[in-house]
């Protein structure tokens, strides 16, 4: 009797010293995947990420709650070490950067400059955060804010009035376009524009011309009306700022690209404004929504660039939150650089 609670109790051992190394390797697999392509995730799904997990946690009694819990701390910890601190400006030697834009650096004479931009995106009512990156363009050069989208986790009227009270207190010039968040309870911008009063814009500041254009409404196609002022604005202009991205070679957090799934109509007006974009002598195309700070060519113009802007929130963020800063110098030349909150 003693020799057999003896083996038993050794095969319970035996099983829970396999069970806990399984555990590990689940643990360490997943982990070292978001490793791996975590540059490649933006707003990550990660109930999808765990829904394929799911089987395997249910075969060894895993805690997906735990396991959960374990890989968004090691996502927060990839923020504080600065993983993805790098700067990505038009002339990194990034050796992340796609390999179009692996370009020689260039060093710009000052005297050169012609204006100086703080681009801003994605608070989702952080407006704590909001307020230092305020603080923190006060102390460069820049004379205009740009900002691209979701101020608001859901659009409504009494966040976007603490937004606009936090940009107001600024002192510093801006313009805002709505981002999707902004439209949540509207499915529109009237919300936004109740408060903002406009949702596109066009502004030209010492000779360099900046179209503001609302493509936010993940379903809606931009009216004809919009469209045609667009046509009309990028004729001469040198910037074009939008809600969303047109183009990324690796995510599909783009226009007409909703959670994975292709919205046919208003990704064919994408491709229509994309094609308006290429045809003139448009330099950038800069958005917000991915929540990840990037520069890409264009693959049919290599000249045009598709900028993003990083997310000043903490949420759903893989990056530190951050805001970038454009230098636009003479002969057509700029630079877009983070700058990380602490």
């Amino acid at each position: 009797m003693t020799k057999t609670k003896k083996s038993t109790s050794k095969n319970n051992f035996t099983y829970r010293l396999l069970r806990s190394f399984m555990a590990i390797v689940v643990l360490t697999v997943f982990v070292l995947s978001i490793s791996f392509f975590v540059k490649g995730l933006s707003n990550a799904d990660s109930e999808k990420l765990l829904g394929y997990l799911e089987p395997v946690f249910d075969k060894f009694n895993i805690d997906e709650d735990q396991l959960g819990e374990v890989a968004g701390k090691f996502v927060s910890r990839i923020g504080e070490t600065k993983v993805l601190d790098a700067d990505r400006s038009q002339d990194s030697t990034d050796p992340d950067a796609p390999e179009g834009d692996k370009e020689e650096q260039i060093s710009h004479n000052e005297d050169d400059k012609l204006l100086t931009i703080a681009l801003l995106s994605d608070t989702h009512n952080d407006f704590d955060n909001l307020r230092e990156a305020l603080a923190s363009v006060k102390e460069t050069s820049a004379s205009e804010v740009f900002f691209l989208g979701d101020f608001t986790e859901l659009g409504l009227i009494e966040d976007l009035e603490e937004a606009k009270k936090v940009m107001d207190e600024s002192k510093i010039d801006y313009l805002a376009i709505p981002g999707d968040h902004d439209l949540w309870k509207t499915v529109g911008p009237e919300n936004f524009n109740t408060v903002f009063k406009k949702n596109n814009h066009s502004i030209t500041l010492n000779g360099i011309k900046f179209v503001l254009l609302d493509n936010s409404a993940n379903y809606t196609l931009i009216s004809e009306e919009t469209i045609n002022w667009f046509k009309t604005e990028i004729a001469d202009a040198d910037f074009v700022l939008l809600s969303q991205p047109l183009y990324h070679p690796e995510l599909q957090v783009v226009m007409g690209v909703v959670n994975g799934e292709e919205e046919p109509a208003v990704k064919a007006q994408a491709v229509e404004l994309l094609k308006l974009i290429r045809e003139s002598d448009v330099q950038a195309i800069i958005s917000g929504d991915q929540h990840r700070s990037d520069i890409n060519s264009d693959p049919e113009k290599k000249e045009l660039k598709h900028v993003v802007v990083g997310a000043l929130t903490d949420e759903r963020n893989l990056q530190t939150p951050r805001f970038s800063i454009m230098n636009v110098y003479l002969g057509d030349d700029f630079d877009i650089k983070d700058v990380v909150l602490e």
